[in-house]
């Protein structure tokens, strides 16, 4: 898989190949376009690509043969939803992973002490989750970590180290601030789509007919219909022989500083 750096330099040799050319044979500048669109159509897709780690190294799964998955939720804590998808889990003895918002955090510090409580993790998933995270500064990036840690760490008295970009997208900017917090990113290998299709049917064919082991998958627990599908999904994967466990013991990472 190529990286940043890698394709960096090809874009600049084949830049430079390009403008000799031009020099020695006189050939049309038109053909200066072809690495310029080529390299910025590259660097688009892997941004949106959760798992290409062309910018940050991002687990997206593990390879094993125990039949173990994780389940992730993303974009709470919510007062209404979030409590329905803990009792579900309890019910069914099974331990997940949360990314939170920090600003939700601080609106939810009740659900989110439950949450830790009941034995779940809990991740980083930025302070704003705003759909312009991936045009911030370095640093505003770093005020985004710091102030959902601080938040996290008010109420559970420890801060965590797994984080998760927001809608998956990673860029330049993100790389430092993400290794001066040490944090860990993990993305997903199966993708629920619990926010896109509105049949809950139609999103537990989905997940159940994907899954395989090692595979983290994504559900939110923002969505009204997300505990339904949580609940058959899990006793489902279960008759299957699938194990579910928490991220930390899928990947064999620590989960908090």
């Amino acid at each position: 898989m190529l990286r940043y750096k890698v394709t960096l330099t090809i874009f600049l040799v084949l830049l430079i190949t390009v403008g000799l050319l031009n020099y020695l044979f006189s050939i049309s500048l038109l053909y200066l376009l072809i690495p310029i669109v080529l390299y910025i159509s590259t660097l688009i897709i892997a941004s949106f690509v959760v798992n290409s780690q062309f910018y940050v190294h991002t687990i997206c799964a593990k390879a094993n043969t125990n039949n173990e998955i994780a389940i992730t939720f993303d974009d709470g804590p919510n007062k209404e939803i979030t409590p329905k998808i803990l009792d579900i889990l309890h019910k069914n003895n099974v331990l997940a992973t949360f990314f939170c918002v920090g600003k939700r955090v601080i609106e939810n510090k009740d659900v989110l002490l439950q949450i830790h409580q009941a034995g779940h993790l809990i991740g980083n998933h930025t302070y704003s989750h705003s759909k312009w995270f991936d045009l911030f500064s370095a640093r505003k990036m770093a005020n985004e970590f710091d102030n959902t840690n601080k938040s996290i760490f008010q109420i559970i008295g420890t801060k965590p180290v797994y984080f998760r970009p927001p809608y998956g997208v990673t860029n330049p900017t993100m790389k430092r601030p993400l290794r001066n917090f040490n944090f860990i990113s993990i993305g997903w290998s199966l993708r629920s789509l619990d926010t896109v299709i509105k049949s809950k049917e139609n999103v537990i064919e989905r997940v159940v007919k994907k899954v395989k082991s090692g595979d983290i998958i994504l559900f939110h627990d923002t969505v009204p219909h997300t505990p339904q599908i949580i609940d058959v999904f899990i006793t489902t994967v279960i008759s299957k022989g699938f194990k579910i466990v928490r991220i930390d013991d899928l990947i064999n990472k620590k989960a908090y500083e």
